[in-house]
């Protein structure tokens, strides 16, 4: 693929992700529904803008705190005597590991 420049250096994780909570509907849309979403899903850190002013109502961005692992794939919430399940989509950031010598020798096969 040729020569690229890195644009992080480090090869760290960080220890937030974004995640959207998709088709929440509509009545439920406020920063208290988002919060006990975020702290349901490691810890709500923060809204996109987008988010707050409601530019798209298909799916909300949340930066929770990580390790994904506790990131659900859905997650009930109760609306009086509803229960609405709810995806969470979760944001993974592209990663990059140096190939080893011994999987070099299996691509020559």
């Amino acid at each position: 693929m040729g020569n690229w420049k890195r644009q992080n250096k480090s090869n760290s994780i960080h220890d937030w992700i974004w995640i959207r909570v998709v088709g929440l509907p509509l009545h439920l849309w406020s920063n208290s529904t988002f919060r006990e979403i975020g702290d349901r899903c490691g810890g709500w850190l923060e809204m996109k803008e987008e988010t707050c002013k409601k530019n798209h109502l298909r799916w909300a961005r949340i930066r929770v705190k990580t390790p994904r692992e506790k990131i659900l794939a859905a997650i009930d919430v109760e609306d009086g005597d509803m229960i609405f399940s709810i995806p969470i989509w979760l944001e993974l950031p592209a990663t990059h590991r140096k190939l080893t010598s011994h999987r070099k020798g299996e691509n020559n096969s």
